[in-house]
This record gives structure tokens, C-alpha cells and sequence, in this order.
């Protein structure tokens, strides 16, 4: 693929639905690209046409503060923000437009995994098995011991989590300080989780894919 300036080592990315695509790097830094300008270069680098310097795909904005590799993007598109999560324990909340700096959250151990929501809740999962709520201009909340938590999605309203945790799917409430609400049981571990039209789809380790309604919380 065309890449020019950090496209190469990508290690975290999320997109939004009106076009950018946020990516985080191994080399710390994270940055805000243009899907159309990333389609265009692709196109080119493809084709017959040999891109020119001018047509070398460039970011719209560049972030930085970490201090080791980025392991985890998230962004919402409500509030126009991004959040990145490193291996040095922090995460940076920053704009979309122009990538400036809102908020640093320490979590205190490497990021596996961050959300956050429409509300301004910022979630965080990090390697030391711990949950962390902020709020995105930087106020810690909650922090809750979460061993066998691998992924996160912020509900569309923004008032809740859904986490998959060992055979669990679970709903926590971000205005309750991460007080579980709803909790579906699976045979197995699960392996992968995605949210889609009201409905959460697990797949387990026993092969099978497992729906569950959200609830009005």
C-alpha cells in the first residue's frame, strides 16, 4: 500500500462515519487522516499513473505525548474527539480537528483496550487487569478489577459500556461508576464481540454465536 509518513507501522486505528481515520503508531505518535485523500493515494499507487512527491499521502494532523507504543484508538464522533492508549500506561484525549490536546488519563500499567462514549466517558483497560473510568477532561472516577476483560464498546446513547469478560457479556452503567447492569452468560470463553442495530453478537470458543438484546437502560 502507499504509505508516507508513519502509514507503515500502524499498530491502532478507528474510523468515523464521516471520514477520517485516526490511526496510532508504534513510534508513539498518533494521526488524523482523510479517508478520501487515503483512497486517492491508494488509487494512484495502483494504477499506471507513478505518484509524484505531491501526490505522497499526508496526515491532516499529527498527536503526540505518549512515550512507547500506541496500543489502542478509540473516538467519538459525538464530542469530535479521539483517545489513544500506550504501552507507557497513559491515555491521550485530543480533538479530531487539529489534534489538540484535551486531557492525559494514567492508568498506571500498558492499555489493551480504551472506549470512549457520546457522553464524555472515557473507559480503559489495562495489562494489569483493572478497569479505569475517566471523564475526558481528565477526572478519574473509578478504577475496578476486571481479570478476564477483552474488549469494549460504548452503548449508542453514551450511558453505558458492554465488555466481554471470560463467558460474559456485561452492560455497565458510566453514571453509576461502572455498576453492572445486565450480564448475558455464554457456554465458553468469548472470543470476539461486535454491536450492531440494538444487539450484541458474541462469538464463544464452542463455535457458537450468541445474540443479546440492549435493553433500555
Amino acid at each position: 500500500s502507499s504509505s508516507s509518513d508513519s502509514l507503515g507501522m500502524i499498530s491502532a486505528l478507528a474510523v468515523t462515519r464521516d471520514g477520517a481515520l485516526v490511526t496510532g503508531s508504534r513510534d508513539s505518535t498518533s494521526l488524523v487522516w482523510d479517508m478520501h485523500d487515503v483512497f486517492f493515494a491508494e488509487s494512484s499507487f495502483f494504477g499506471s499513473k507513478k505518484n509524484s512527491p505531491e501526490d505522497e499521502l499526508k496526515p491532516r494532523f499529527r498527536g503526540c505525548g505518549h512515550d512507547a507504543p500506541i496500543t489502542a484508538i478509540a473516538v467519538s464522533e459525538e464530542l469530535s474527539v479521539a483517545v489513544s492508549g500506550s504501552e507507557d500506561g497513559t491515555c491521550i484525549v485530543f480533538k479530531l480537528a487539529g489534534a489538540r490536546f484535551i486531557s492525559t488519563l494514567d492508568c498506571g500499567a500498558p492499555i489493551k483496550r480504551v472506549a470512549v462514549t457520546a457522553l464524555a466517558f472515557v473507559a480503559a483497560y489495562s495489562e494489569d487487569g483493572q478497569l479505569h473510568l475517566f471523564r475526558v477532561t481528565g477526572e478519574h472516577l473509578v478504577s475496578l478489577p476486571c481479570p478476564d476483560l477483552e474488549y469494549i464498546y460504548a452503548t449508542a446513547d453514551g450511558r453505558c459500556i458492554i465488555t466481554s469478560e471470560g463467558n460474559s457479556v456485561c452492560i455497565r452503567s458510566c453514571e453509576e461508576d461502572l455498576k453492572l447492569k445486565e450480564k448475558f452468560g455464554c457456554d465458553s470463553k468469548i472470543l470476539c464481540i461486535t454491536v450492531l442495530n440494538g444487539f450484541i453478537l458474541a462469538s464463544a470458543a464452542n463455535g457458537k454465536l450468541n445474540v443479546f438484546p440492549i435493553s433500555k437502560q
